[in-house]
């Protein structure tokens, strides 16, 4: 608990869209992927690793510190542009698909900007739809 009043809180920032971008912020900051760091292993094994932690149940069940790219896209598309600019950059989209685009082209699995982009997009989507299901067999 910060142990100050909401007048003081809200004093940091100059709008709710400015508390709202930093939440965003921070909260790809905690995320496990983003701390992810497995020794020795680059390139496609590694893209490998990325894709099965985003998509484990763990991440889709938010029993780990879920990364605001899927608890959020809808919302953000209903936000201004500070915050869409915020989950667009290098600090929460933007670091995704650099860190699979990186491993990629290292390994010279991929080269491709576009493809990077959309098994990233599948990814986003893909857990924020399973998160919208019930049937278990669907979400898996």
């Amino acid at each position: 608990m910060a142990k100050m009043t909401h007048g003081a809180f809200y004093a940091h920032f100059k709008s709710k869209n400015d508390i709202y971008a930093e939440s965003i912020r921070k909260a790809s900051e905690v995320s496990k992927l983003k701390q992810s760091n497995v020794n020795g292993v680059k390139g496609a094994e590694f893209v490998d690793y990325i894709i099965n932690a985003y998509l484990s149940k763990q991440h889709l069940n938010k029993e780990e510190s879920p990364c605001p790219l899927a608890f959020l896209a809808t919302d953000v598309a209903d936000n201004d542009m500070q915050v869409k600019t915020v989950y667009t950059d290098t600090e929460v989209f933007g670091k995704l698909s650099g860190l699979l685009e990186q491993e990629l082209l290292r390994s010279n699995d991929i080269d491709n900007e576009e493809v990077i982009l959309a098994v990233t997009a599948m990814m986003i989507g893909g857990v924020a739809v399973s998160r919208a299901l019930v049937d278990p067999v669907l979400i898996d």
